[in-house]
This record gives C-alpha cells, sequence and structure tokens, in this order.
C-alpha cells in the first residue's frame, strides 16, 4: 500500500511549499485539494511545472479534489461540468490522477428523486465527456453517497465503468455503519481510502480515536489492495499530525 497526505490540511499555504515537506516525511504521495491546484494555475498560468516539482521530490499525485455539485440548479450544475473539463486536463498532466467526486446536498435519507436524477444525469455527462479520466464518490455525509447502500445505488443507477468509490471509511463509521463490513461492500469499487479519527467531535491520531483501524486495515492487506491510503487532517499542528500519522501507517502495515 502507498500512503498519501491531503494536502487540504494547509489550506493557507501554496502547494509547491508543501510538496518539499511531504516529500521529506516519507509519503508516496500527496492529494491535491482543488483550489490549491487553483491557485497554482492562476499564479503559473499552467501546471506542467508542477509536475516537475512532483518528479522532483518523487511524489506522485493520488487525486484531486475539486467540488461539484448537481443538486443546486442549472447554475451550479453548468459550473460543475466547466469545472469537471478543467480538472480532467489537470488529471492528464498529472500522470491521470482520479478525480474525486462530492455531488452536492442532500444526504441520502433526505434526498428526492429529483435529485438522484440530477446527481445520476450529471456524474454520466463527465464520465462520458471525459472516459479516460477516473471519477471516484467519495462516501461523506451531506452527499447522495452518504451509505454504503446508496453509494452502490449510485454506481448502479450510473452505470459507467470510470465511476469509482474514494472510501473515506470514517464517514461511514460516523453514520454506525461497520467499517469491515462496508469495506467487503465496497471494496471492489474502491480505487481509494482516506484515513481520519475522531474522539467525540474532536480530530484525533489514526491509533487514538474512537474507530480501531487495525482490523479495517488487516482486511485491506488481505484483499492486497495495493493503491493510496490518503491521511486527512483538519487539527492544528498539521506538520506534526503528517510526521505522526506516516509512522502509525509504516507500523501498521
Amino acid at each position: 500500500m502507498l500512503i498519501s497526505f491531503c494536502s487540504i490540511a494547509f489550506r493557507e499555504s501554496r502547494i509547491e511549499d508543501l510538496i518539499p515537506r511531504i516529500a521529506t516525511l516519507g509519503y508516496d504521495g500527496i492529494e491535491i485539494w482543488g483550489n490549491h491546484l487553483e491557485q497554482f494555475q492562476v499564479q503559473n498560468g499552467e501546471i506542467r511545472t508542477l509536475l516537475e516539482l512532483l518528479t522532483e521530490f518523487r511524489l506522485s499525485v493520488s487525486v484531486i479534489s475539486p467540488y461539484f455539485s448537481f443538486t443546486e440548479g442549472e447554475e451550479k450544475q453548468a459550473s460543475s461540468f466547466r469545472l469537471a473539463r478543467k480538472f480532467c486536463s489537470y488529471s492528464q498532466v498529472l500522470h491521470n490522477a482520479a478525480v474525486r467526486v462530492f455531488v452536492g446536498p442532500p444526504g441520502s435519507h433526505d434526498a428526492t428523486e429529483a435529485h438522484w436524477t440530477a446527481v445520476v444525469q450529471g456524474l454520466q455527462r463527465i464520465c462520458d465527456e471525459n472516459p479516460a479520466t477516473t471519477f471516484c464518490l467519495e462516501t461523506h455525509q451531506g452527499q447522495l453517497m452518504d451509505t454504503t447502500a446508496s453509494t452502490l445505488e449510485i454506481l448502479r443507477r450510473v452505470a459507467r465503468e470510470n465511476l469509482k468509490v474514494l472510501l473515506d471509511i470514517h464517514n461511514l463509521f460516523a453514520m454506525s455503519e461497520d467499517p469491515v463490513e462496508a469495506l467487503h461492500e465496497l471494496y471492489s469499487h474502491t480505487v481509494h481510502v482516506h484515513l481520519k479519527n475522531f474522539h467525540g467531535n474532536k480530530i484525533c491520531y489514526l491509533d487514538e480515536g474512537d474507530m480501531d483501524y487495525q482490523p479495517f486495515i488487516s482486511v485491506l492487506r488481505s484483499k492486497g489492495y495495493s493503491r493510496y491510503l490518503s491521511v486527512e487532517w483538519f487539527g492544528e499542528e498539521p506538520w506534526g499530525a503528517a510526521e505522526r500519522e506516516i509512522s502509525t501507517l509504516r507500523r501498521w502495515l
């Protein structure tokens, strides 16, 4: 398994300043927050030099993470289609990095059939317009893919080979699902995994939170998972967390 760190932990930093230090900590890759890519594009006029920097420090891009919404009206839908085309062009430069997908509110419990139709049609469109790009649905509260069952239903309805799953397993744990059972059900569609932990409502280190990660990691290993585990951090002292979490994961793996 490979390990990456999500750049969203450093919202106020430039992506080019993060890359050398993340590499020094021993990560294999970096998951790049959409805003970081957009900022780099504005400042540099292109992103090819970002690939050169990544290559210099031997980092791969595990996923790039924009924000789409297909459920909040025609204007946001149109913006999402434009954004999808832009991020697919970024993906091509960055060695076909997968594109993370949010679809917009509400969660599956409150969704109407109109919400489902908008999401399915939106996903079919971006998948068909960009067949060489892998899109991955992040399991997440407040989105249609907030449960294992609803995530599988989206995949069934969209029925596109380039639509996969980014398994944010703690989000399903927070929805009272069993992480190992969710993994078994979603594994065949999973191309990326997010790791984070909380104690109550407070983010904490992976080995200190309410979710016991070791059974989940054990099943991943038994299935031969060889893709990325990506550490998410939303707390203070992100560099300390980045150093601590990779040490924990290397020990577990």
